[in-house]
């Protein structure tokens, strides 16, 4: 593979295999930090089930309490701060991933275009960037979930201490 003066994006491969070996390559990497994502969403889910479980429990005991004792109280003010820490840790972990799954997307896209121009096949364009997405919307709407869950959940808990 040789790279194009003054274009370090460009790339020019000696044949059409090559260039879909590397694509094939960059998916592969793509796929396994997609997984990523997906794990530390479930860590999120897996943490913030069992701090909401915690909290509920928490204060259905302290409304059958006539007095509520310093350690409940505590718990009443650590719960919510762990469901905080978890939410900033893994939302900080997915969305560092998120970046780069954008950016093997965008150099996927970039493979696509390539083999699309010198071959009869077309296949679909799925870059992070719009001018390498065939449809815009589909990117934003699929990483919904992994961007918003962690500051959603966040909000919840940040709710729970004020209230």
């Amino acid at each position: 593979m040789e790279t194009n003066e003054g274009s370090p994006q460009t790339a020019e491969f000696s044949s059409l295999a090559e260039a879909i070996t590397a694509a094939m390559y960059v998916e592969q990497i793509l796929a396994a930090e997609n997984m990523l994502i997906v794990n530390r969403l479930s860590w999120l889910f897996l943490s913030q089930s069992f701090c909401i479980s915690a909290f509920v429990v928490l204060e259905t005991s302290v409304g059958s309490q006539p007095v509520m004792t310093a350690r409940l109280q505590a718990l009443r003010l650590a719960v919510p701060i762990l469901g905080i820490i978890c939410c900033t840790f893994v939302g900080l972990a997915t969305w560092a991933g998120s970046f780069e799954s954008q950016r093997l997307s965008n150099e996927r896209a970039r493979l696509v275009q390539y083999i699309n121009e010198r071959s009869p096949t077309k296949i679909p364009n799925l870059g992070a960037q719009a001018r390498l997405r065939d449809y815009r919307w589909t990117q934003y709407g699929g990483s919904l979930p992994n961007r918003l869950l962690p500051l959603v959940l966040a909000a919840f808990w940040i709710v729970t201490l004020v209230w």
